[in-house]
C-alpha cells in the first residue's frame, strides 16, 4: 500500500470505487478514459482487500470472562482447522480437560452403546 499518511480509508476507497462504477455504467466517458477508470478501480479493489485482510488478522475472539467479569480474548485463528482441531481448540478455550473415561472404550452398558 502507499505511504500510510496518504493511504485512504476503506470507506474512502469504496466511495471512489462507487463513483468509478457509476461513470463506467453511464457510458458518458471515452473508451480510453473507461480503461483508465477500470484500472484505477482494480487498484482500489486490491487496496480494499488488503485493508480487510489486515482488519481480519486483528480481530479477536471472545473466549470467556475472568473472575472480575472482564472479557478474555484470543487472536482470531487465520488457518483453516479440521473438525478435530476445532473441538480441541474449543475445549481448550472452555477449560475442558479430557479424562480417562473419555478415551476408554465403552462396555456397552451406556445409553448410546
Amino acid at each position: 500500500m502507499a505511504d500510510k499518511q496518504n493511504a485512504k480509508t476503506f470507506e474512502q476507497n469504496m466511495t471512489e470505487l462507487d463513483k468509478i462504477v457509476q461513470s463506467l455504467e453511464s457510458g458518458s466517458i471515452t473508451l480510453d478514459e473507461s480503461l483508465k477508470q477500470y484500472e484505477k478501480g482494480v487498484a482500489l479493489i486490491r487496496a480494499c482487500h488488503q485493508q480487510l485482510d489486515f482488519v481480519k488478522r486483528k480481530l479477536e475472539v471472545l473466549s470467556g470472562l475472568d473472575e472480575n467479569g472482564n472479557a478474555i480474548t484470543q487472536p482470531m485463528e487465520d488457518e483453516v482447522l479440521d473438525n478435530e482441531q476445532k473441538v480441541k481448540a474449543r475445549s481448550a478455550r472452555r477449560g475442558y480437560k479430557k479424562t480417562d473415561a473419555d478415551t476408554q472404550p465403552s462396555d456397552g452398558g451406556g445409553l448410546f452403546d
